[in-house]
């Protein structure tokens, strides 16, 4: 992935191999807005959630 792709939680969330329901809370409790939509689902910046899933397991 590049990081300025764009992925949904559970796209990502199978690049990281942790649980989409994981990210997903990860995501909410940290606040990170979506770019906008795939379809019915939220779309993000990969880099950004790279970002947010490194902190969170350093943590």
């Amino acid at each position: 992935m590049q990081p300025h792709d764009v992925v949904t939680p559970s796209k990502a969330a199978a690049i990281f191999g942790i649980p989409a329901g994981t990210l997903r809370s990860w995501i909410h409790r940290k606040g990170i807005q979506p770019l906008g939509k795939i379809g019915p689902y939220n779309a993000y910046n990969y880099q950004e959630l790279a970002d947010l899933e490194r902190e969170m397991r350093a943590a």
